[in-house]
């Protein structure tokens, strides 16, 4: 979806949706992921703060939402997932643990990363990108399969 409403829409309803894949989303607010019960988000050109994200990252491990998420990618002016990393509680792995538990994140470009876990187990990577690699989405986060793997 690419579209350019005015800063003053706001989504009406909610629902269950299976992708979200949105471009020019500079109206999208914290609110709208709550909306959409979503396996993958991807959203481009947001206005959205790393507080933001550290919002939805303890609502995802705290179970309030986002119960559905595999995998989110979100780009924005204002987001440095290091930043976002160091405000939840979060386990660091190195780029061989990472390889090992997910199949999702491409080791050629991680160098590393943090895997955050939810209330009943589930776990999430949160890929660092190698230095000198081009960043094409400032935060990632990829759910893990099996809630129970071992790091």
């Amino acid at each position: 979806m690419n579209v350019l409403p005015s800063l003053e829409y706001r989504p009406q309803c909610c629902q269950q949706l299976d992708t979200i894949d949105c471009q020019n989303v500079f109206w999208w607010r914290v609110e709208h992921f709550l909306m959409f019960d979503c396996r993958k988000i991807m959203l481009e050109d947001t206005h959205l703060t790393n507080d933001n994200i550290v919002w939805l990252l303890e609502c995802w491990m705290d179970g309030s939402g986002l119960k559905r998420l595999q995998k989110m990618a979100i780009n924005g002016n204002n987001l440095n997932r290091n930043v976002i990393v160091r405000k939840v509680k979060h386990i660091l792995l190195d780029r061989e643990a990472i390889s090992a538990m997910s199949e999702s994140v491409i080791p050629e470009i991680a160098d590393g990363g943090a895997m955050i876990e939810r209330e009943d187990g589930v776990k999430a990577i949160i890929p660092f990108i190698l230095p000198g690699r081009m960043v094409f989405r400032q935060f990632e986060l990829y759910v893990l399969d099996k809630p129970n793997q071992q790091e």
